[in-house]
């Protein structure tokens, strides 16, 4: 069962895929978090990163969550954004894999 977060940073209504691939480092500050994914499919494995200021504090808690169950779990992950330019290094939604 896929579980999906979705929350988009402009006007567009849709969002693109950026990278899949395992969460193997994961990071929180105060205003974001990072994972770093290592990338089997989409943009290089990277740092991408989710600001808070983007989103909101409940869908970033959300999507911090889900992001960190993915991390403690082993499991593979899917990122959106808003473009699907590698060097934004951001993501706004993800899909779980498997």
């Amino acid at each position: 069962m896929a579980l999906f977060l979705f929350a988009m940073v402009s006007t567009s209504t849709h969002a693109d895929f950026v990278a899949t691939g395992k969460v193997t480092k994961f990071h929180m500050s105060t205003d974001n978090f990072a994972i770093f994914l290592s990338s089997t499919r989409g943009c290089p494995s990277n740092w991408y990163y989710v600001y808070k200021n983007d989103l909101g504090i409940v869908a970033w808690k959300m999507m911090f969550d889900l992001a960190l169950s993915v991390y403690e779990n082993g499991r593979t992950l899917s990122i959106f954004h808003t473009t699907s330019d590698c060097n934004e290094k951001r993501f706004t939604a993800i899909d779980t894999v498997n």
